[in-house]
């Protein structure tokens, strides 16, 4: 029978074991040899030297058994039992035999039997112990110890006079003694076994379920807190705590009132009404503030927990960040009523287009024809410009609802940009001291239409010029390391800035709607074209209002192979 359990401690107890037993020796040696004479070569030195022999024998046994297989022989143990009793049983003989003092060292055994082989080593070691002791009894109280000195009987004992039946009771006790540690410490180790085993099985189980249980809650999308029927949290998994981006002390053991306070106050009361007795919040949402101080949609729901006879136990609140949920939403929205409002003004374009040409062109005859003055001639200058203004416009409609991608191809960014600042500063917009600069030196490549792109640049340069005052400035330039929004990074991120006064914060939201414009005179399709066009490169484009009403528009375009 092999040995699996406290490999470590038997180890141990072997270095003590054998670290005593040449300890007794010497101190046999030292101070009790000389009271044998010559016979302390045949009753101390070869039995000492027996006793540490099989102890370094015995010990080698045990290691390289645990060393080559980690287990251990049952009958090893039994062996290191059996010199245990021998070391104490010569203890016992040169310390008087039947008349020693220290009689009960033979428990240590039995004891030690017991911790390793349980209760049929401990029996085996309380009778090889009782047996040693009668041996030693016998001979004693035989006479046959008399010639190695005064510590033990001078002659036969006669156990038939009172006086010396003393002698024999007190080692009767001694062995009951024996037997009684035997039977007690092998049902406690007997019993010990049987509930470490059990405990060790619940400890596995618990483990099994605490890392199945871990795993998912850790590793789930999902914020998830818990919280028990006193307010306090049990339990937040690290997706709560980055959505949330609680950066505090454990929360485990603390008010949910505490940890979420402050910006994360408005999640309070999804927990509180169930807590107490309300109905539980099984679909909503709800804003919180971030660190940085925007607003994060978290789509939220709360679980009551209760126990088998119904009682409220606590509450689970389970949430999401849906930031890019509700961006896409508003996106395909977008996209929708764009699509919408492209085919309507198509077909009004189209409808207005031949009509307006008509009138346009007999305006201009009749210019030529009649050669009017005065009023008539203003009238009729009105209606040619006018008719060329609202083509421009009916032109910029069906350019709208004409973008395509054609010509997708690998540009450099810096030649593209400086194109456009020149046909900028030569514009009607860019009067007075008005600057356009460029501020990108590296070489940059994006995957574009040039004449799209071209568009896209020349219409926010223009929009940015007709923004600022005579001495504004407009910059074109790549973003920031550390301002980076670009959730892929594949994706190149230019900025065009302007020193104008800024958007309404209210109108912000608006500015790439279809004829949405706060400058007069304007048709309000110069950024819906601009979204339109990066739109259909597979970019996007956002607007950045600061603090201080500097304008920013970050533009997010697909990155060209340098060198291409």
């Amino acid at each position: 029978m092999t040995i699996f359990a406290k490999l470590r401690s038997v180890s141990w107890v072997q270095g003590i074991r054998f670290t005593v037993v040449v300890a007794l020796a010497v101190f046999i040696w030292l101070f009790l040899r000389g009271n044998y004479g010559i016979d302390a070569f045949l009753v101390v030195d070869l039995p000492l030297i027996f006793l540490i022999v099989a102890n370094v024998l015995s010990t080698i046994w045990l290691l390289q058994q645990q060393r080559r297989s980690g287990t251990l022989a049952e009958e090893q143990l039994y062996l290191q039992v059996f010199l245990d009793c021998l070391a104490m049983g010569l203890v016992v003989f040169y310390t008087g035999a039947s008349q020693s003092s220290l009689a009960l060292i033979m428990l240590i055994p039995v004891v030690l039997a017991s911790a390793y082989l349980y209760l049929r080593g401990s029996l085996f070691a309380a009778s090889l112990s009782v047996v040693l002791l009668a041996v030693l009894f016998l001979l004693d109280t035989g006479g046959d110890l008399e010639h190695y000195g005064l510590i033990y009987h001078q002659a036969e004992i006669d156990f038939s006079l009172a006086e010396n039946v003393e002698v024999y009771w007190n080692w009767v006790i001694i062995a009951l003694a024996l037997f009684a540690a035997a039977s007690i410490s092998g049902f406690i180790s007997s019993n010990q076994r049987v509930i470490i085993r059990e405990l060790g099985e619940l400890t596995r189980r618990f483990e099994r379920f605490r890392i199945n249980t871990a795993d998912v809650l850790g590793n789930i999308d999902s914020g998830l807190v818990t919280v028990d029927i006193d307010g306090n949290i049990i339990f937040m998994n690290p997706a709560a705590q980055e959505i949330l981006e609680y950066r505090g002390p454990s929360p485990e053991g603390q008010s949910f009132d505490l940890v979420l306070s402050g910006r994360l106050a408005p999640l309070n009361p999804y927990i509180r009404t169930p807590l107490e007795g309300g109905p539980p919040e099984r679909r909503n949402e709800v804003l919180i503030t971030t660190e940085s101080g925007d607003e994060m949609p978290l789509g939220i729901g709360t679980t009551i927990l209760q126990s088998n006879e119904g009682a409220v136990r606590g509450v689970v609140l389970i949430f999401q960040d849906i930031t890019d949920a509700k961006l896409l939403d508003e996106e395909l929205r977008r996209r929708d009523k764009l699509a919408v409002i492209g085919e309507l003004a198509a077909g009004i374009a189209h409808e207005l287009k031949n009509p307006l040409a008509s009138v346009s062109g007999s305006a201009e005859v009749l210019r030529e024809s009649l050669r009017p003055e005065g009023e008539d001639a203003r009238l009729l200058d009105l209606v040619v410009r006018e008719s060329a203004r609202i083509n421009e416009t009916i032109e910029e409609l069906l350019n709208y609802t004409r973008i395509r991608q054609s010509d997708i191809r690998p540009l450099l960014l810096r030649s593209l940009l400086e194109e456009v600042v020149s046909l900028a500063r030569n514009h009607p917009s860019c009067d007075g001291d008005k600057v356009v600069e460029i501020e990108i030196d590296t070489e940059i490549f994006i995957k574009a239409d040039e004449g799209q792109m071209k568009q896209v640049f020349l219409n926010l340069v223009l929009n940015g010029l007709e923004a600022v005052t005579r001495k504004g400035r407009v910059v074109i330039t790549m973003a920031p390391d550390s301002e980076r929004k670009a959730v892929d990074a594949t994706l190149v991120e230019v900025w065009v800035q302007d020193s104008g006064p800024g958007v309404p914060a209210d109108e912000v939201a608006e500015i790439f709607e279809p004829f949405y414009t706060s400058k007069r005179g304007g048709h309000g399709l110069g950024l819906a074209v601009v979204q339109r066009i990066v739109d259909t490169h597979e970019g996007h484009i956002t607007f950045v209002p600061d603090a201080g009403g500097t304008s920013t528009f970050r533009v997010f375009l697909p990155g060209g192979e340098t060198g291409s």
